[in-house]
């Protein structure tokens, strides 16, 4: 529990992130003004400058929150599996569920919270553009050992595949966003894992 100034009570500040949280992914950065941040999570301007300075150091610590709790299936099985095969089916079928769940605005804040900022806010898109380019490196990294090991075959292009995984990803949390249901998600996953498999595979 974390106490602040000008609130007359103590308040949870990680419910705080959660709250803003929703906020931010329903209406984006841009979108989100600071009376829609005190509405939701309950406190006054004051007090939301006094505990998270303003906005944007909010939003940071919101997309840090992010990471560790919803969007954390991503760098679990980054760190986890091994082999592309298996890291490359678990991040499709994960993200169907993650990003068809309806106890939230649904797809993912990474994908979908400053697909459209200022010049100003410029820098908000870049740091989420980083996260998603940082994936797919390190989808291109397990694929190139995998390649080197001889494990897969020798004619992948691991910048090719890491992307192509990449951007089903990105559009499989749009569509979760437009009210896709895990189901259809799932069809997604199998029809793109079903090609990766294919080009994988050693003759």
């Amino acid at each position: 529990m974390a106490g602040v100034r000008g609130q007359g009570r103590r308040f949870d500040t990680q419910a705080a992130l959660d709250d803003a949280m929703e906020v931010f992914w329903r209406h984006g950065y841009e979108g989100t003004s600071i009376s829609d941040l005190t509405r939701a999570i309950g406190i006054t301007a004051s007090s939301l400058y006094a505990a998270f300075e303003g906005k944007r150091q909010l939003f940071d610590q919101v997309v840090e929150r992010y990471l560790n709790t919803k969007g954390r299936f991503t760098s679990l099985a980054l760190e986890e599996e091994k082999d592309s095969l298996s890291l490359i089916h678990r991040l499709l079928f994960e993200a169907a569920n993650e990003y068809a769940d309806r106890s939230g605005p649904g797809g993912c804040l990474i994908v979908s919270a400053a697909t459209c900022v200022t010049d100003a806010n410029r820098d908000v898109e870049e740091k989420l553009e980083a996260h998603r380019h940082s994936n797919i490196r390190r989808i291109e990294g397990v694929l190139r050992t995998d390649l080197e090991a001889g494990r897969i075959s020798e004619a992948v292009d691991p910048v090719a595949v890491a992307g192509f995984v990449g951007t089903v990803l990105q559009g499989m949390a749009q569509r979760g966003r437009d009210g896709a249901s895990a189901d259809e998600l799932r069809s997604t996953a199998e029809m793109t894992f079903s090609q990766v498999e294919h080009t994988l595979q050693r003759p």
